[in-house]
């Protein structure tokens, strides 16, 4: 007489989905890596889709491009700088691996959690993306969703250190840095990340990662390297009774422009001693956009460009985008939104780029159906700008 195997018995098949999905729902990791499958997907598939290695050059090549580094740096004023305890770990924090395009969200989420609040990367993502398949969270936006927050106090900052990080880590802010981030070779990405620790005698730094995982081990080296592309920016969360000594550990860098004086100076150090540096030139321009000296900044960004700069750069960053609407090269930007809207569809800061490159060159209906795209993906789509909720 025929016997079916038990592992086809519909019971027996009853009972392992039961458990399955019992051991999914009680084991958050395992469900929040399961809603993650999704996001993982698309990434790899993302990684097949051909594109340039590289940001367009510009017209004109590096050794014809007159620019001169500056020898009028403002000198920097001496500050005591304090010594961080040599192995500092944070307090608990609730990790979540993030959705599609959500690492922003998730991460405001771990920074949030370590100063007691419940928000998770869903609610922050409604109110900060205007659309699931926004493809850049700006920093300001994080902030300007964390200052809401009667108790705390956000900023973001540039040129930080790893001594000023881990400082501001060890005397309870929780501090979240922008990096770049690499799955594939010339596919990197931006990427947030929390600082959960470190450990001085091994010099290793520990982050809670909405990709990988709530405790990664990286090494000093690497995140030095990664942290240059974004101008070593990153945001501080603190409570506002720990005002005084976080500002203290801020120093001058509590200034934007001082802070912007300070970024300006690095990267000056480091193109005094290695000119083929793209991102030194590229943060240069950064800071210069910011100080309104345009000129210098298209100058110092088509260095960036001639050198080579990674294909997702203006995902992410879009000072030159400004710089050369401001220089009178509207068709500058065209050219460079179009490949980002070519690569990355629905991105808003392109759109909005276009609509301003377009007004500029004087096609006012061409610009107001870009303006018109980019408030369609994000009703509370602005020009971009990392200071702006303490400048305004």
């Amino acid at each position: 007489m025929y016997k079916r195997a038990f592992y086809r018995d519909p019971l027996f098949v009853g009972l392992i989905g039961i458990f399955v999905a019992t051991l999914v729902c009680t084991i958050p990791y395992s469900r929040q890596k399961i809603d993650s499958v999704y996001m993982r997907i698309q990434t790899y598939i993302h990684s097949f889709t051909p594109h340039d290695n590289y940001i367009s050059k510009p017209k004109m090549l590096a050794t014809k491009i007159q620019i001169t580094i500056p020898t009028d740096v403002p000198h920097a004023t001496p500050e005591a700088e304090q010594v961080p305890p040599m192995n500092w770990s944070s307090p608990p924090i609730r990790h979540e691996y993030q959705t599609w395009n959500n690492c922003g969200p998730a991460t405001l989420e771990f920074g949030l959690s370590g100063l007691g609040f419940p928000d998770n990367q869903k609610e922050i993502a409604e109110k900060v993306k205007g659309n699931p398949e926004d493809k850049n969270v700006n920093p300001e936006e994080l902030v300007a969703y964390a200052n809401q927050k009667d108790s705390i106090k956000a900023l973001v900052r540039l040129n930080g250190t790893l001594n000023k990080v881990k400082l501001l880590s060890a005397n309870g802010a929780m501090v979240i840095l922008e990096t770049w981030f690499e799955l594939h070779s010339d596919d990197g990405m931006g990427h947030f990340r929390l600082l959960r620790g470190y450990n001085n005698a091994n010099q290793k730094l520990y982050f809670a990662d909405s990709y990988k995982g709530p405790n990664i081990e990286l090494s000093q080296e690497e995140i030095v390297k990664n942290w240059e592309v974004f101008n070593n920016l990153y945001i501080v969360l603190y409570k506002k009774s720990d005002a005084k000594k976080i500002e203290t550990i801020l120093a001058s860098d509590i200034d934007i422009q001082k802070n912007l004086d300070n970024t300006m100076r690095t990267n000056l150090e480091h193109l005094s001693t290695n000119k083929s540096d793209m991102y030194a030139w590229f943060n240069l321009g950064v800071v210069y956009t910011h100080q309104k000296k345009y000129e210098d900044a298209s100058k110092a960004f088509d260095m960036a460009r001639s050198l080579g700069l990674p294909w997702r750069m203006l995902w992410y960053q879009f000072e030159p985008l400004e710089a050369y609407i401001e220089t009178n090269r509207a068709q500058d930007t065209l050219d460079l939104v179009s490949v980002n809207l070519k690569q990355a569809g629905n991105h808003e800061e392109s759109y909005y780029f276009q609509g301003l490159a377009y007004q500029a060159l004087g096609k006012q209906s061409e610009a107001d159906k870009s303006f018109a795209k980019a408030k369609d993906l994000n009703p509370n789509v602005r020009k971009p700008n990392i200071f702006y909720s303490e400048e305004e």
